[in-house]
């Protein structure tokens, strides 16, 4: 893959200004992968293979880590969106590919668009129920849900599970550390 010098010269520039990846830089997906490209850059190194090699490392590793993402993106959308409109009409728009954006997405989108203009399809997001909206606290978590679907979700969360569990077992964990305790 060839890197533009624009695209190396932006991550120089973005480290001028933040140093580490301990500050917000080190959130963004893209910049700590290339850390060790940037501090042989910084060190002055002026091996261009051993560069180049850092480079496409750092590369690979920000593919691996925009995959990822990307599918807990789907993740995430497959679990609370589907479930809170399986009773409507939506459409999923495959965009893995770019270069057939044109046929694959933005005609089909277009299409759906003319058809919602037209009256041929209804839009039921009026008639959502307003249940759906309403806010829950977990009492055990302290922690508040808007809606039906994240509020199930919540309650099956390892989260949930976890401080469930640890509050039934702290009683018996302050009573054993009240017998345990002797008067001076």
């Amino acid at each position: 893959a060839v890197v533009s010098t624009q695209s190396t010269g932006e991550l120089e520039e973005a480290s001028r200004y933040e140093g580490s990846c301990s500050g917000l830089l080190g959130q963004v997906i893209g910049y700590k992968e290339f850390q060790r490209y940037l501090s042989l850059k910084h060190a002055g190194c002026t091996d261009s293979v051993e560069i180049n090699e850092a480079l496409n490392e750092g590369l690979e590793k920000m593919k691996t880590i925009t995959r990822r993402y990307s599918r807990k993106q789907l993740r995430w959308i497959k679990q609370r969106l589907s479930q809170s409109v399986a009773n409507y009409h939506y459409v999923r728009l495959d965009t893995t590919f770019p270069e057939e954006w044109e046929t694959q997405i933005s005609k089909t989108a277009c299409e759906i668009m003319e058809m919602f203009l037209c009256g041929k399809l209804k839009s039921e997001a009026s008639d959502m129920p307003q249940a759906s909206m309403i806010s829950k606290t977990c009492d055990i978590c302290e922690i508040t849900c808007i809606g039906d679907v994240s509020f199930t979700a919540h309650m099956k969360s390892r989260k949930h599970r976890r401080r469930k569990a640890y509050l039934k077992q702290k009683p018996l964990y302050d009573k054993f550390r009240a017998d345990s305790k002797t008067p001076v």
